[in-house]
């Protein structure tokens, strides 16, 4: 699991990204208000998004070596395109990482009292916290 700690507070807010007391390797990152759509999202250079539905035909819990399959395959398919990185400050992008959302404006100014939900991912793993600007 990721954890999002706010370092600073306001209308600029930062935060400090981390799993295990270490830098993640970040694949998405956004801010939103409730479920609305997000107000700003960064996303690797170069990643392109697209999904995949089925039907599967049994269902059961999952075993401990799918479970590792699966993270392996996650770490082959989207580890390279993962950014290592600490902390990120609204309305910048790290290094390796470019503002999704919205595409070609600055990112949106956060209001005074409103609260929002971060929320980040690496390949196998994700965090969410809400913070009030």
């Amino acid at each position: 699991m990721l954890e999002i700690e706010v370092t600073e507070r306001g209308l600029v807010p930062h935060f400090r990204v981390t799993r295990d007391r270490k830098p993640v390797r970040l694949l998405v990152f956004m801010i939103q208000v409730g479920s609305e759509e997000p107000l700003w999202v960064l996303a690797p250079v170069g990643m392109v998004a697209t999904m995949t539905t089925g039907i599967t035909d049994e269902e059961h819990e999952a075993t401990s070596q799918e479970l590792q399959d699966l993270e392996k395959s996650a770490d082959t398919e989207l580890g390279h395109l993962t950014s290592e990185v600490l902390d990120v400050v609204y309305g910048s992008a790290p290094q390796g990482l470019h503002q999704a959302v919205p595409e070609g404006y600055p990112a949106p100014a956060l209001r005074p009292g409103q609260r929002y939900l971060v929320f980040a991912a690496e390949p196998f793993a994700t965090g969410s916290a809400e913070f009030t600007a």
